[in-house]
C-alpha cells in the first residue's frame, strides 16, 4: 500500500485492489476499485483529506507513460481519522472510448499494462485547536498481467468490436457459420496474445471458408484470381467481391506453410492487424446476409 501524507505526517494507507471493465452505449468505463486505510490517531492531533478522483496513466512493459484521463468518483472521497482503525472503499470509473481501448491494444502490444494514479486533494490537520491546511497528492501504482487484461476485454464484450469497430457477428444459425465465427475468435485470441503469424494463417483459413461458403466451389481462389486476370473488364460485383476475398486469402497464405514451402514466419502487429481488419470486414458483411 501508498502512504498518503499531509506535511510529513502519514494518516492513511491507499491501494488499487481490483480493476474491472465495463461496458457502456458505444463505449466503456474503466473501474479502480480503492482501499483506504486510516491511521488511527489521538484527538490532539487529527487529520482530513478530501479529493474527488485521480489522473490516471498507462504504460506497457518498458514503455512510457501515457495519458488516459481523469477518474472520478460520483462523491467526494473524504478521509478522517479517528482514535480507532478505519477502512474507506470507493470506485474510480474511468471512461474510455472504442479508440482508446484500440490504443490501450496498440500501446499494450501483447504485454503487461501498468497504470499510474495520481490523487490530489486538499488536507489539513487539526492540532491543539489550530488548523493547517495544504495540497497533498501521492501517486499509486497498479500492473495488469497480460493475462487479466484479456480476460477483462472478454467478460466486457469488448473482444466483440474486435478492436476496430468492426463488430464480429457470433452467430449461431448453422454449424458452418459456428465454425467460422470459431476462427474469428481464434484469430483474435492470437492478435491479442502477439501470436502474429498464426492470427495470419487463421486469417487465410476464414477467407477461404467465407470463399468457399459464397461460391460452393473448393477451388474458388484461384478460379476467382484468374478471372481478374484474363477478364476483370466484364467482372460483375458479386465477382469482384469474391476476387478481393481470394486477394486476402492469396496474402494471407504464406503463414499457413513452412519455410521449406516457402512459406513467410515473420508478421509484425500492423501485418496481423491490417489481415485480420479485412478478416472482420468480410465476416461482419458476408455472415449478416
Amino acid at each position: 500500500m501508498t502512504s498518503l501524507t499531509i506535511s510529513s505526517h502519514r494518516f492513511a494507507e491507499a491501494e488499487v485492489q481490483a480493476i474491472s471493465l465495463h461496458p457502456l452505449v458505444g463505449a466503456y468505463e474503466l473501474w479502480f476499485g480503492l482501499n483506504i486505510v486510516a491511521m488511527p490517531r489521538n484527538a490532539s492531533m487529527l487529520f482530513h483529506a478530501v479529493f474527488d478522483g485521480a489522473r490516471v496513466r498507462v504504460k506497457a512493459s518498458g514503455g512510457r507513460y501515457r495519458n488516459l484521463g481523469f477518474a472520478r468518483a460520483d462523491t467526494r472521497i473524504e478521509i478522517e481519522t479517528k482514535a480507532f482503525l478505519s477502512r474507506i472503499t470507493s470506485i474510480l470509473p474511468l471512461p474510455l472510448q472504442v479508440g482508446q481501448i484500440v490504443g490501450i491494444e496498440r500501446l499494450r502490444n501483447a504485454s503487461d499494462l501498468h497504470f499510474e494514479l495520481l490523487i490530489r486533494g486538499t488536507g489539513s490537520i487539526r492540532e491543539c485547536g489550530e488548523s493547517v491546511q495544504e495540497i497533498f497528492q501521492e501517486v499509486l501504482y497498479v500492473d495488469v498481467p497480460r493475462s487479466d487484461w484479456i480476460e477483462k476485454l472478454r467478460a466486457a464484450g469488448a473482444r466483440n468490436t474486435l478492436l476496430f469497430e468492426v463488430p464480429l457477428p457470433l452467430l449461431d444459425q448453422s454449424e458452418e457459420r459456428d465454425r467460422i465465427s470459431e476462427e474469428v475468435l481464434r484469430a483474435e485470441s492470437q492478435f491479442r496474445n502477439g501470436d502474429y503469424r498464426a492470427c495470419v494463417a487463421s486469417c487465410r483459413t476464414i477467407a477461404h471458408e467465407l470463399g468457399y461458403r459464397k461460391s460452393g466451389n473448393g477451388n474458388w481462389a484461384n478460379e476467382s484470381l484468374d478471372r481478374f486476370r484474363t477478364g476483370r473488364a466484364e467482372m460483375s460485383k458479386d465477382e469482384r467481391d469474391l476476387a478481393s476475398l481470394a486477394a486476402l486469402r492469396h496474402c494471407a497464405h504464406p503463414a499457413h506453410h513452412g519455410t521449406s514451402e516457402g512459406g513467410e514466419i515473420n508478421y509484425s502487429r500492423a501485418d496481423a492487424e491490417h489481415m485480420l481488419s479485412l478478416a472482420a470486414a468480410f465476416v461482419s458483411r458476408w455472415l449478416s446476409e
